[in-house]
């Protein structure tokens, strides 16, 4: 598919946005397996987490909080991050167990504990991504992006593990024990990049979501 720059605010980069965005990418998720290589376009991350040299070199990691922060604030971009986060959950909840890496990364002969991509790497990914956007949308009092996010990681139970290979690759830390992923629930190291010290805040509808703006 032909790609087009579509700005996402003054003073950010412009923003890769497929002609027809995410068309394929739901198509896929709804029939429960990802078959093409769009992940970095549906479910973006901060490209000093989930970023790799591959999407690197496709522009397509958020550089930055602020950006990421300007990508959900596109109405154009929410909408197609909504509807793939809806359509990836609902996928997910047909499985019991390794739910992610069953939609995400089974059809790639990938393993559900693995490095770089002979594992979850996908599933990895988007559970930055999901972890991301649900902070930003906690912010921003988005409750609709919110439970999407919130629905999503529900589904990452610990039973897909993802380690990081070398410089270049998703996740790549310094330490060789942090490579190693399990990947329960929301994205530890995303939280700490976003200055987030509980996560049951964010959980709980009942608390005040203005904790996230500090």
């Amino acid at each position: 598919m032909a790609a087009v720059h579509v700005p996402v605010d003054a003073g950010t980069k412009p923003m890769l946005l497929e002609s027809n965005p995410g068309k394929h990418a739901i198509e896929e998720l709804r029939a429960g397996s990802k078959q093409g290589h769009w992940v970095w376009w549906i479910f973006p991350t901060l490209g000093e987490r989930g970023g790799d040299a591959n999407s690197a070199r496709q522009n397509a990691d958020l550089a930055s909080v602020e950006e990421a922060a300007a990508y959900v604030a596109h109405p154009r971009l929410r909408a197609g991050l909504l509807e793939a986060l809806e359509a990836a959950a609902t996928a997910f909840e047909r499985h019991a167990t390794q739910a992610p890496w069953r939609v995400l990364d089974a059809g790639f002969g990938r393993a559900a504990d693995g490095k770089w991509i002979a594992g979850p790497v996908d599933a990895f990914k988007l559970r930055c991504c999901a972890t991301l956007f649900a902070v930003l949308a906690a912010r921003e009092k988005d409750t609709q992006l919110r439970a999407a996010c919130l629905r999503v990681l529900a589904t990452f139970k610990g039973d897909c593990v993802y380690a990081a290979g070398g410089p270049g690759t998703a996740g790549y830390v310094d330490s060789l024990a942090a490579r190693r992923n399990v990947l329960a629930g929301p994205d530890e190291s995303t939280l700490e990049m976003l200055g987030v010290d509980d996560w049951t805040v964010l959980v709980d509808a009942t608390r005040d979501a203005q904790h996230f703006t500090s």
